[in-house]
């Protein structure tokens, strides 16, 4: 599936969509969300359909002020997670590794005490953790770790991956088995975004 770009009347729909529907959202670890269902609501598929062909397992609009840790969201259903950044209070990074899971998504927490809706968490390092491929063999590149914010240097041994500007309306479309993760935020600064996931053929 190929990225796309949503013109601004489309990205101001889609803002509208997540606070006409406030009476809905919840609160996750710092997160607030919107389930979005896999069913589409009706003025979810208006903006979206053209762009996005299959019906989407599901997913959330997400505001948050804390970047989110390292996880991936493949549940064996999921084919493309399509990332749309909607709005943005400050530079922000997104990084997707080029390292895949072999198995059910998970979440890396470190010394994090979180529980998840989806993902079970974990605390290894992804070195050491046995469930992840094409690890390097090599310390992570200062110009990728410079834009993560959670644990330290050492814990990503092996990883590589591609930083890419959080735009509002550039989608960022990637196979939903990588392990991705928001960079680094600003004090009190705010992203808003909607990720999709689609189901395999």
């Amino acid at each position: 599936m190929e990225s796309f770009i949503l013109n601004q009347n489309e990205i101001k729909q889609l803002i509208d969509f997540f606070w006409l529907n406030e009476d809905q959202h919840h609160h996750t670890n710092g997160m607030q969300k919107l389930f979005v269902s896999p069913n589409w609501d009706q003025g979810l598929k208006d903006i979206l359909g053209k762009y996005v062909s299959k019906k989407p397992i599901g997913d959330n609009f997400y505001r948050h002020v804390n970047p989110y840790l390292p996880h991936s969201d493949f549940h064996n259903q999921e084919s493309y997670n399509v990332v749309i950044p909607l709005e943005v209070t400050h530079e922000q990074k997104f990084i997707v590794f080029d390292q895949k899971m072999i198995s059910e998504g998970r979440t890396w927490t470190g010394n994090y005490d979180f529980k998840f809706e989806s993902n079970s968490s974990i605390s290894e390092p992804f070195y050491k953790c046995g469930i992840v491929e094409g690890l390097t063999n090599r310390e992570i590149d200062q110009d990728l770790y410079k834009h993560i914010p959670h644990f330290d240097k050492d814990f990503y041994f092996g990883m590589s991956g591609t930083v890419y500007d959080w735009v509002p309306g550039h989608t960022i479309v990637f196979d939903s088995r990588h392990i991705h993760m928001t960079g680094k935020m600003s004090a009190e600064k705010y992203k808003l975004g909607l990720t999709l996931r689609i189901p395999k053929d």
